[in-house]
């Protein structure tokens, strides 16, 4: 099978962030984005309208010329691109294809003169030649009038809680694999803390710690209103048994503030502070019934899962909030792993497929955050165990 390799300008002016996004997600249903360029502000060549968004990216796909430029079409139609006189006016997204199997389209001759559409392409492709024989970087700097384009920053931040271990030190090390920076919360200093950070770090992404203990009643939530956070997820908690409570009280009060107020508090400080962002809440599968034995515990997730709701309906579409609901995924702390592994195999006798792992949370975390038209959903991570 032929692999072709195209190189395609992206551009907006109408809507500009939401558009890139989006038309970059339909281009990846269909070809595989290989290389992609920074995001650059730019003037319209037409200073009559309003500055644009380019982006230029590189594809490989087995579809010839003829095809992918039937698909950009279709997808410009999706995304509500009209089409006139002027060529320069605003509009939804331009998908216009550059070069084929390292050659220069005939449009893209034609756009030579224009800096602000070779400014992406100087950054993909720089050591490219013109069809006049000159290397695509020093042709740009012999044309270029000595504009500061400004680059549009697309590194995202996601706040994670109990990101030290187990779970949240799945999802901190996943989303910084995917480029996000990681504000990593724990409640007190360790050397697992550091050493998730460590790793974060020799990925490439910026690392926060914010030591904060949840069981206290009041403490600084700076953090949030300091920075800017794209994702928030809840998932610091702690799994107390009603047995363990009937002997100490206080372990319900404890419980409490760790698995809801603390949520609740940053929540609530996340929206008043932030115009856009997605919170994921990570709950129970219990919460579709009940537990006899951790019943204060299951009321914890069922009063966050109801407040995930009460947020999403005040503060959508600019403010999504959805919720995982996991079964048994890890083995709780301190308990006898021979007293589980017995466990699993009546689990699986009861028609389930397998017992759950922390990739499949990972994998249910990036596909909330990765799909914008979610919100308001709870993905129940179980196996099927919540029909039983």
């Amino acid at each position: 099978m032929i692999t072709n390799e195209y190189i395609i300008l992206i551009g907006s002016n109408i809507d500009a962030d939401i558009n890139l996004d989006r038309a970059k997600a339909l281009i990846s249903c269909i070809v595989t984005i290989t290389k992609t360029s920074r995001i650059y502000q730019t003037t319209s060549i037409n200073p009559a309208y309003p500055d644009f968004l380019n982006q230029a990216i590189q594809v490989s796909t087995s579809l010839p010329e003829i095809s992918l430029r039937k698909e950009l079409r279709l997808i410009e139609a999706q995304l509500y691109r009209e089409r006139g006189s002027d060529p320069y006016a605003s509009r939804t997204i331009d998908l216009d294809l550059y070069m084929v199997n390292d050659v220069w389209c005939q449009e893209a001759v034609e756009d030579l003169e224009h800096e602000q559409l070779l400014v992406a392409l100087t950054d993909i492709i720089p050591h490219k030649k013109l069809p006049n024989g000159i290397v695509l970087q020093k042709y740009f700097n012999q044309i270029a009038t000595g504009k500061r384009y400004k680059i549009e920053s697309i590194t995202k931040t996601a706040l994670i809680t109990g990101a030290s271990k187990r779970i949240g030190r799945a999802l901190a090390l996943a989303f910084a694999k995917k480029g996000y920076d990681i504000i990593l919360h724990s409640s007190k200093p360790s050397d697992l803390t550091q050493e998730v950070a460590d790793i974060i770090k020799m990925m490439g992404q910026d690392c926060l710690i914010w030591y904060q203990d949840f069981s206290e009643s009041n403490y600084d939530m700076g953090i949030l209103k300091n920075h800017r956070i794209d994702l928030l997820i809840n998932c610091a908690a702690v799994f107390i048994s009603d047995e363990a409570i009937k002997h100490q009280a206080h372990l319900a009060h404890q419980q409490y503030l760790i698995n809801y107020e603390a949520p609740k508090k940053l929540i609530h400080t996340f929206v008043e502070h932030h115009k856009y962002g997605h919170i994921i809440n990570i709950l129970d599968n219990k919460i579709a019934s009940h537990d006899r034995h951790h019943g204060h515990y299951i009321m914890t997730k069922k009063m966050l899962y109801e407040l995930g709701l009460d947020i999403t309906s005040k503060y959508m579409p600019h403010i999504r909030a959805n919720a995982i609901c996991p079964g048994w995924i890890l083995d709780p702390v301190n308990q006898d792993p021979l007293k589980y592994h017995k466990i699993q195999k009546t689990i699986l006798a009861r028609r389930l497929p397998r017992k759950g792992d922390v990739a499949d949370v990972v994998s249910a975390a990036i596909f909330l955050q990765d799909n914008t038209f979610i919100n308001g959903q709870v993905i129940f991570l179980d196996g099927g165990r919540h029909l039983l």
